[in-house]
C-alpha cells in the first residue's frame, strides 16, 4: 500500500512536470500569436511527453539528482520570476487565443429620417484592424476606399455581423451626415446609444474581456510554466555546485569580471553596427569644418557659410576640444565620416568604463554589470555613438571629471587636483555646458569644506581659465546666450511636458499599459526617484550635476530631445539600482517576522521583470533601425546626386540658399545660407535671397513641399536646373516674386 502510494506520488508529480514543459514550450514558442492550434497543441504535447519520459530516465540512473522534496523555497522563486517574465514581457499576446470567439451584431437605424447612408470607416477587436471582407454584410453594402457604405431606413435597420476573439473591447468607427439610432451586441453584452450627424468620425467601443477571468487564467499559466523552471533551476544550481567544487574560483572570478564581459560584448556590438551616412542635422559638418581649419591652417570659423539671423543654425564657432580631437583624423584620412565615428565609440566605450569604475565603491559586480548593460545597450546612447557630435567626448569628459573629483575629494593617491582640473577645463571645451560640472563640483567642495584643502585652487582655477580664454579666443562661442532672446514662459510649459515624456520614454517599454503609463515606466520612474531621495541627504557633484542638467533642460528655449539627456543618461540608471537597493534595505527592517523567501524574493522578482521589459523595449527599438546605415539623410543617393550636382553645376563663387547650409557648404565647397520660409510670407523668402545675393536655390521636397510649389509657380524667378525623389535645385533669376 505504501509503494502504491510513492508510485501514484510519483506519477503526479512528473505528470505535473509535463504539463508545465507543456504550458512553456506551446506558448512561449509553438503557439501562433493569436490563433489556438489543436495540431499545434497535439504535437507539442507529444514531443514535451518525450522529454519528460528522457528526464525520468535520467534521474533513474542518477543522471540528474534533482529530488522534488529537495526544492528550495529560492529556488522556487526563481522558477516563478522567470515564469512571470516570459509570459509577461516577451510573449503576451499569446494568450490572446484564450478567450472565447464571440458573435458581434451592429444594428443601424436613422433617428429621424426615412432613410440615412452613412460609411463604416475603421473596426478592431483588439488585436488587429479587421478586414472588410471578416464581415457579413447584408446585400447593398458597397466597399469602398472611404469604407463601408451602409444605408438603413426607418424600421429596416443595416445589420452587420462578425464573429471571432475580442481582446479588451471592439472599436468602430462610423460616420454619417444624420444621426443613428445603434444596437450593439457581442456576446451577452449589449449597447444602445446615439450617433450624432456630422463630418466627424464617430466611435462605438463594446467592451468584452474580463479582465478578472483573464488575469485567474494567466496567473494559473504561470503557476504551472514556473514548477518545470524550478525544477530546471534546481539542477542547475546542483550543477553550478558541482562545478564551484570542483573549481572554486571560477564562479567568484566569472562574476568579478561580469562588468567587462558585459562591456567587452557590448564594445563588439558597437563597432559591428558602425552605420554610413549621416542624419541631416548639420552640427557635424560645422565641427567638421573646425577640424579640417585646424588641420589646413586656416581661420577656424570660416565654415563657408552666411549667418542669417532670421534662422536659428547655432553659435558662429562651437568649443574647439571635439574640433581639436578630430583634426589630426582629418589630416590623415581627409573627409571620412567613418574615422570620425571610430574617435565618437571609442568615447563612447570609454565613458561606459568610468561609469562602471565609479559604480566600483557603490556596487557589487553582478548590480554593476546590469547597470553598464542597461545604459551601454540604450538605444539612445547607441545611436549617438555614430554621429559626429560633441555628445559621446563630453559623456566622456564628465565621467572622468566626476571619478577624478571623488577620488581627490577622498584623499586618494595619485590624484592630484590639477588633473581635475584639467578634465573639467577639457569638458568646458567640448560642450559650453561644462559649465554645470564646475558649479556641481564647487558646490560640493563649499558643503563639504574641501575647498580648505591643498590643490583645490588649481582645481578650480584651471576650469576657470579655460573658460576666460574661450571667451578671449573664440568670442563667438557665446552665441549660445543669443539663442534665449525668445524666451518666454510657454518655453517652461512645454519644456516640462517633453520632459516628462522623455522620462516615461527613456525605458523603451510599452507593455502592460496602466492609463498612459506602461508598468516599466511606472518602475523605472519610481525607483529613480526613490533612489534620488536616499542619496538626498548624501548629496554631493553628481547630484547637483543631474539637477542642473535638468534645470538647464527646463529653462532651455530650444528643444534638442534627447540630446541634452545623454550626459546624465548613465545616473539615471544608478539611482533606478540605488532605489531598488533600497526596497531591500527596507524589508530588512521587518527580520523578525519570518518573511523568509518571499521577502528576499519579491526584490529579485521586480528587478527581473524591469530588466526584463527595459530590454524587451530595446530589442524593439533596434528591431525599427537599420543597423549598417542611416536611413536618411546626407548618405542617401538622392542626397549624394544634390551634392554631385552643386559642385559641378555651379560656379566656385555661388551662393546657395538651402536648409541645411553647413552639410552643403562642407561637401560642396560653395557659400550657403539658410533662407528664412513661411508659406503665409513668401516675402520673407525673396528678402533673405536679396539680402545674401543668391545664386542658387536647393529644396528638400519631403519637408518643403510648400516652398517647391512656390518656386515651380514661379518661373520668372526661378528656373529648374536639376531634380531627383528628394531635391530640386533653381537658379534664382529674378528677385521679384
Amino acid at each position: 500500500m505504501k509503494r502504491t502510494a510513492v508510485i501514484f506520488r510519483q506519477v503526479i508529480l512528473w505528470g505535473i512536470l509535463w504539463l508545465s514543459l507543456l504550458v512553456n514550450v506551446y506558448f512561449l514558442i509553438v503557439q501562433p500569436r493569436t490563433v489556438f492550434s489543436l495540431r499545434r497543441l497535439t504535437f507539442t504535447a507529444g514531443a514535451t511527453l518525450f522529454a519528460t519520459f528522457l528526464l525520468w530516465l535520467l534521474t533513474r540512473r542518477r543522471l540528474i539528482r534533482t529530488d522534488w522534496q529537495k526544492i528550495s523555497p529560492r529556488v522556487w522563486w526563481i522558477g516563478i520570476t522567470l515564469a512571470a517574465v516570459l509570459f509577461l514581457i516577451a510573449p503576451a499576446p499569446s494568450l490572446h487565443s484564450l478567450t472565447q470567439p464571440v458573435e458581434v451584431r451592429l444594428l443601424f437605424e436613422p433617428v429621424n429620417q426615412e432613410e440615412a447612408s452613412f460609411y463604416l470607416i475603421w473596426l478592431n477587436n483588439g488585436l488587429v484592424d479587421l478586414s472588410f471582407n471578416e464581415l457579413e454584410l447584408p446585400p447593398s453594402a458597397q466597399i469602398s476606399p472611404q469604407g463601408i457604405r451602409l444605408t438603413a431606413r426607418a424600421g429596416q435597420p443595416a445589420e452587420v455581423r462578425w464573429r471571432g476573439r475580442i481582446w479588451g473591447e471592439f472599436v468602430v468607427n462610423v460616420r454619417s451626415e444624420t444621426s443613428l439610432s445603434v444596437h450593439a451586441q457581442a456576446g451577452s453584452q449589449i449597447i444602445k446609444t446615439i450617433l450624432e450627424g456630422g463630418a466627424d468620425e464617430r466611435t462605438i467601443r463594446l467592451p468584452r474581456l474580463s479582465f478578472i477571468y483573464y488575469a485567474v487564467l494567466y496567473l494559473l499559466v504561470i503557476a504551472l510554466g514556473s514548477f518545470s523552471l524550478a525544477w530546471a533551476g534546481q539542477t542547475g544550481m546542483e550543477g553550478v555546485s558541482r562545478l564551484n567544487q570542483h573549481y572554486p574560483a571560477l564562479l567568484s572570478r566569472f562574476v568579478e569580471h561580469l562588468p567587462v564581459i558585459f562591456l567587452s560584448g557590448i564594445s563588439v556590438f558597437y563597432l559591428l553596427t558602425l552605420r554610413s551616412g549621416h542624419p541631416w542635422g548639420d552640427d557635424f559638418a560645422q565641427y567638421i569644418a573646425h577640424a579640417r581649419n585646424l588641420a589646413q591652417g586656416q581661420p577656424y570659423t570660416a565654415i563657408g557659410i552666411l549667418h542669417n539671423p532670421a534662422v536659428v543654425l547655432g553659435p558662429t564657432a562651437y568649443p574647439p576640444l571635439f574640433p581639436l580631437l578630430l583634426a589630426p583624423f582629418y589630416a590623415v584620412f581627409g573627409l571620412n565620416l567613418t574615422a570620425f565615428k571610430v574617435v565618437e565609440t571609442a568615447c563612447a566605450l570609454s565613458a561606459l568604463w568610468l561609469f562602471d569604475v565609479w559604480l566600483r565603491e557603490r556596487f557589487q559586480a553582478p548590480l554593476r554589470a546590469l547597470a553598464v548593460l542597461l545604459a551601454g545597450l540604450h538605444p539612445w546612447f547607441w545611436n549617438y555613438k555614430d554621429q559626429i557630435l560633441s555628445d559621446m567626448p563630453f559623456v566622456l569628459l564628465g565621467m572622468l571629471t566626476l571619478v577624478g573629483w571623488e577620488r581627490w575629494r577622498d584623499s586618494r593617491r595619485g590624484v592630484k587636483g590639477w588633473m581635475v582640473g584639467l578634465a573639467m577645463a577639457a569638458a568646458i571645451a567640448a560642450r559650453s555646458v561644462g559649465f554645470f560640472l564646475l558649479a556641481a563640483v564647487l558646490a560640493e567642495a563649499l558643503l563639504r569644506r574641501r575647498w580648505q584643502r591643498r590643490g583645490f585652487l588649481p582645481l578650480i582655477g584651471i576650469p576657470l581659465l579655460a573658460v576666460v580664454l574661450l571667451n578671449l579666443l573664440l568670442p563667438s562661442t557665446g552665441d549660445y546666450l543669443d539663442q534665449t532672446r525668445g524666451w518666454n514662459w510657454s518655453v517652461l510649459q512645454e519644456n516640462i511636458a517633453s520632459m516628462i515624456s522623455i522620462f516615461q520614454d527613456i525605458w523603451r517599454g510599452n507593455l502592460l499599459h496602466i492609463g498612459e503609463f506602461d508598468l516599466i515606466s511606472v518602475l523605472g520612474i519610481g525607483l529613480l526617484w526613490m533612489g534620488f531621495l536616499f542619496r538626498l541627504p548624501h548629496i554631493g557633484a553628481v547630484e547637483g550635476y543631474f539637477l542642473g542638467t535638468l534645470a538647464m533642460i527646463v529653462l532651455w528655449p530650444h528643444s534638442q530631445d534627447v540630446r541634452f539627456y545623454l550626459p546624465i543618461l548613465f545616473f539615471v540608471f544608478y539611482y533606478v539600482l540605488f532605489g531598488w537597493q533600497q526596497i531591500i534595505t527596507f524589508l530588512r527592517k521587518f527580520s523578525r517576522f519570518s518573511f523568509g523567501a518571499v521577502q528576499k524574493g519579491i526584490p529579485v522578482f521586480v528587478l527581473a521583470f524591469f530588466t526584463a521589459g527595459v530590454l524587451h523595449g530595446y530589442l524593439n527599438d533596434y528591431g525599427g533601425y537599420s543597423l549598417q546605415e542611416f536611413r536618411a539623410g546626407i548618405g542617401l543617393p538622392a542626397s549624394q546626386q544634390m551634392f554631385a550636382y552643386i559642385r559641378e553645376g555651379t560656379r566656385e563663387g555661388d551662393v546657395v540658399a538651402f536648409f541645411k547650409p553647413r552639410a552643403l557648404a562642407l561637401f560642396t565647397g560653395r557659400t550657403a545660407f539658410a533662407p528664412y520660409w513661411n508659406p503665409q510670407q513668401p516675402q520673407r523668402l525673396m528678402e533673405d535671397l536679396t539680402t545674401f545675393q543668391a545664386d542658387v536655390l536647393v529644396v528638400w521636397k519631403p519637408e518643403y513641399s510648400a516652398l517647391a510649389a512656390f518656386a515651380r509657380n514661379n518661373p520668372a524667378a526661378f528656373d529648374l536646373m536639376f531634380e531627383n525623389n528628394d531635391f530640386e535645385v533653381y537658379s534664382v533669376t529674378s528677385l521679384e516674386p
